[in-house]
């Protein structure tokens, strides 16, 4: 059940393993010439500075390496008990950070038992961390509409150890708050997050997915999308609506110019990859 995942050096990609039935979620590491997999032995921190060795992480969705934290940061949302291949989740929808050399994870924000931490990507600086909640979607079918659709926004600095301290951020006022609500430029219905949001540092934008998406006005949405965050009083974000990447998932910036995106394909379409320049 392989999820999100992101290249960490020059031979090795890190995924998102949701687990399977009473197998956990998990880190693996995938080595691109041999195609061997292994399992990176995480070991969570827990309150008193005791390490569990077998976190019952729920599954994992989407990870990304920090060069600034020396480590792993990935969310953990229950979508496996949801769609039926794990069981009901013992941890709280979060975000997880995971250092590098240690493997030790600590818990650096947790959310609602209804909120679904899906994508997630640092500012360049990794003063920011965004994370995209897609719990608006319950991933059974079903919507809840008690669940704001929003972009987390966090202050990110280093505490103990160097693991990093979040702070949430009002996009507007910058002043603490408990949810960001970003609207879009051209409607009046909320933006849409879900999958990964990949960070452009030269323009100081964040590019998401929202793959099936229904929004608190009941409308589907299948399409790819952009957040300038370099303007604090508005925050617009603005539909990229060419070229069409039918179910769009994660994305990774490959050059100056392109992101790649995963195309889930759609009835009679076959899954692939696409293109998109910015």
């Amino acid at each position: 059940m392989a999820n999100g995942g992101a290249r960490i050096n020059l031979k090795e990609i890190v995924y998102c393993s949701q687990g399977y039935n009473s197998t956990p979620g998990s880190l693996m590491r995938l080595n691109i010439e041999t195609l061997v997999a292994t399992k990176i032995p995480l070991q969570i921190v827990r309150p008193f500075g005791t390490a569990d060795p077998n976190p019952d992480f729920s599954s994992p969705n989407d990870v990304v390496l920090s060069d600034q934290y020396d480590g792993y940061f990935f969310t953990d949302p229950p979508y496996g008990y949801y769609q039926n291949f794990r069981p009901e989740n013992t941890m709280p929808p979060a975000v997880y950070f995971a250092d590098r050399r240690s493997l030790n994870v600590t818990r650096i924000w947790f959310f609602p038992s209804n909120y679904r931490p899906n994508g997630l990507s640092p500012s360049a600086d990794g003063s920011r961390l965004y994370v995209a909640n897609s719990g608006f979607q319950i991933g059974n079918g079903s919507t809840d509409p008690s669940v704001p659709i929003v972009m987390h926004v966090f202050a990110m600095s280093k505490g103990s150890k160097g693991v990093p301290v979040l702070t949430e951020m009002d996009p507007i006022s910058t002043a603490p708050a408990s949810v960001c609500r970003i609207r879009q430029v051209s409607q009046s219905n909320d933006a849409i997050f879900h999958e990964g949001p990949v960070f452009v540092e030269t323009t100081n934008e964040l590019y998401f997915s929202s793959n099936r998406f229904i929004n608190s006005n009941g409308e589907e949405h299948i399409r790819i999308s952009k957040l300038n965050v370099a303007t604090p009083n508005a925050m617009p974000v603005t539909v990229i609506t060419n070229p069409p990447i039918l179910m769009a998932n994660g994305g990774a910036r490959i050059n100056r110019n392109e992101i790649v995106y995963c195309s889930q394909g759609y009835n009679a379409t076959s899954a692939t990859t696409a293109k998109s320049g910015f």
